[in-house]
């Protein structure tokens, strides 16, 4: 550093140049204990989804029935009550029934999340699992659940699945 309070770039390329092994080394030696640590130490968690549509209607007739603001607005506010419902203990028993996995209703419950998509009847479900396929067969069977058995807990109004995941 000079006088004026300037910075040196020569001097510290200089320091830089006369260091580089130790950096280097460094580097090496970070990469190696981060792979390490992430091979042996970090179990994979894996995320399936799928995706719910809410109709405030049992059976749509298309010939019939013109898409209305109100069954819209309708089914967007049906979606949290849908959200409560799969996560319910009702629902998830149904669900282990269905998929014959040995897991407890607590642990398919803290697997599961639910997301509505805004200004819409949608909602999708993430099951997060250390196994892929149990995770992709827990997703589908809760929609197929969402989708026959949460109709007969709200009246009047039905589910279909868009994605499986």
């Amino acid at each position: 550093m000079n006088d004026s309070g300037s910075i040196d770039l020569k001097y510290y390329f200089e320091l830089f140049l006369s260091k580089w092994k130790w950096i280097s080394l460094s580097a090496v030696v970070l990469a190696v204990v981060a792979y390490l640590y992430s091979s042996f130490f970090i179990t994979p968690e894996y995320m399936a989804d799928t995706s719910v549509y809410v109709n405030n209607k049992k059976t749509i007739n298309t010939a019939t029935d013109v898409a209305k603001k109100e069954d819209i607005t309708t089914s967007e506010s049906l979606v949290p009550t849908y959200m409560s419902i799969v996560k319910s203990r009702t629902a998830i028993q149904k669900v282990l029934e269905e998929s014959r996995l040995k897991y407890s209703i607590g642990q398919v419950k803290s697997m599961i999340t639910t997301t509505a998509e805004e200004e819409t009847g949608i909602f999708r479900i993430y099951v997060r699992n250390t196994n892929p396929k149990d995770a992709v067969l827990l997703a589908n069977t809760i929609a197929k659940v969402a989708a026959s058995e949460t109709s007969n807990y709200v009246e009047g109004t039905s589910a279909s699945v868009i994605d499986y995941a």
